[in-house]
């Protein structure tokens, strides 16, 4: 097997993963969802599916810049043990940036939420002071 035909290889891999996980979160999504419902709970479907899908592009990113750069600059892996690290690198820095992308989603959801409330509350004051 050749060398691009073997980084190809680990990239299909961990690229299934990637569409594993994302679909295997959207479904707890939606019976978490569900569950909430069914407490008499209002839940967040719209934002959870967005950062769920953020963090499954951020992972999908990260998987293709690692294989791309596995191309780019001629990895070898001629043996099993250099197989393993060219797979088990990106699939753990991927966590990484699902972790981080998933934590951005959220903050420009608090930040959009805050001005909001923000502008509510001057909204409010104006008000009283009329």
């Amino acid at each position: 097997m050749s060398t691009a035909n073997i980084i190809y290889s680990i990239g299909v891999i961990l690229l299934i993963l990637v569409l594993v996980t994302w679909i295997t979160n959207l479904f707890q999504v939606f019976a978490e969802s569900r569950r909430y419902k069914a407490a008499g709970k209002t839940p967040l479907i719209g934002k959870n599916v967005v950062t769920v899908t953020a963090a499954a592009i951020a992972e999908f990113l990260i998987v293709w810049l690692f294989i791309w750069g596995y191309l780019h600059f001629g990895l070898n892996p001629d043996d099993p043990v250099k197989v393993a690290i060219l797979f088990l690198f990106p699939f753990f820095i991927r966590n990484a940036g699902a972790y981080l992308a998933a934590w951005a989603v959220w903050a420009a959801f608090l930040h959009f939420e805050k001005k909001k409330k923000i502008n509510e509350i001057k909204k409010d004051q104006e008000e009283a002071l009329k």
